[in-house]
């Protein structure tokens, strides 16, 4: 996993650490959806939206990250993560 950090982005203009984390595996993606969703705590850095659709391509596995999100009191992330992953996240029908 250690090395996995060596993909994240270094700072909010580095778009090539998202394109490269793409070609990473599936469980290796998974494993940094919580690094990763850091990165939209302001929707305007530059990378942000492009990690918002990196995270929306894993809906199921970023739901327990959201919940914690809304457990701290960062109102501006909890309103990003409603704003551009909660509101198009798949519905379940039942």
């Amino acid at each position: 996993m250690e090395h996995l950090n060596n993909f994240l982005p270094k700072d909010k203009f580095d778009i090539e650490a998202v394109e490269k984390i793409k070609g990473l595996s599936r469980a290796e993606i998974i494993s940094l959806l919580p690094k990763l969703l850091e990165w939209i705590q302001d929707i305007n850095w530059v990378i942000a939206p492009k990690i918002a659709e990196l995270l929306l391509e894993y809906p199921n596995e970023i739901i327990p990250h959201i919940r914690k999100v809304f457990e701290n009191e960062d109102d501006i992330w909890k309103f990003w993560c409603l704003d551009v992953l909660v509101k198009h996240l798949p519905s379940v029908s039942r």
